[in-house]
């Protein structure tokens, strides 16, 4: 059975974004970054043909730029991240979809990522979790429609290693995505200064 799936996008009000790159970066560069990383998970979500995204997000104007069909926008009143993921999955668990997690700050993300999350989740796991590379979080998650009822929110520092022990108490059947391009997440200058320095085109793109 192949099962119908939609991405999980939450993104924080453009002037509290990337808090961590300002001091390399003025705001209006970093507002760029932002809505360049969200527009490249959006088209490489849609290339990977996800049914839908969600974009969450308690900035109004980033509405106006989502102008591509199967994208909708999510206005939530707070910034609190598991709140948004928690709104995210529930309505994509109730249009009977498999929601994926992902983070706005994944410059190497591309569609085969997300086709090999749909892939191992089409293989009945009830679970998939991605690790961040930088903080022991979590870079990606996927969660089957059946097992709803058992999502909780952990993310943030350390989530990877909650989400884990949460999991294998539940005896949830999960696969661990070790994927080098869904670790990396641009938090930092030091994070900003490795991409410039082995993916210096993708760098440029994101600060256009």
């Amino acid at each position: 059975m192949q099962f119908s799936f939609s991405i999980i996008l939450p993104i924080k009000n453009l002037n509290q974004s990337k808090t961590r790159l300002r001091d390399s970066l003025s705001n209006n560069k970093i507002k760029n970054l932002t809505l360049n990383l969200m527009a490249q998970t959006i088209n490489v979500a849609l290339e990977a043909k996800v049914s839908n995204v969600l974009i969450i997000s308690s900035d109004k104007t980033i509405e106006s730029k989502l102008t591509k069909d199967k994208v909708t926008f999510v206005y939530q009143e707070d910034e609190d991240l598991n709140k948004a993921i928690k709104n995210g999955f529930e309505i994509s668990f109730s249009k009977n979809q498999i929601p994926i997690f992902l983070p706005c700050d994944l410059p190497l993300i591309n569609k085969n990522n997300i086709k090999n999350i749909k892939n191992i989740m089409n293989k009945n796991f009830d679970v998939c979790i991605a690790p961040s590379k930088s903080d022991f979080g979590t870079n990606s998650l996927a969660w089957s429609n059946e097992k709803k009822d058992l999502f909780y929110g952990f993310f943030g520092k350390n989530s990877y290693k909650k989400y884990t022990e949460y999991f294998s108490k539940n005896n949830l059947n999960y696969f661990k995505l070790f994927d080098s391009e869904l670790s990396f997440d641009l938090d930092t200058t030091k994070n900003l200064n490795h991409l410039k320095k082995t993916n210096n085109q993708i760098y440029k793109n994101l600060l256009t």
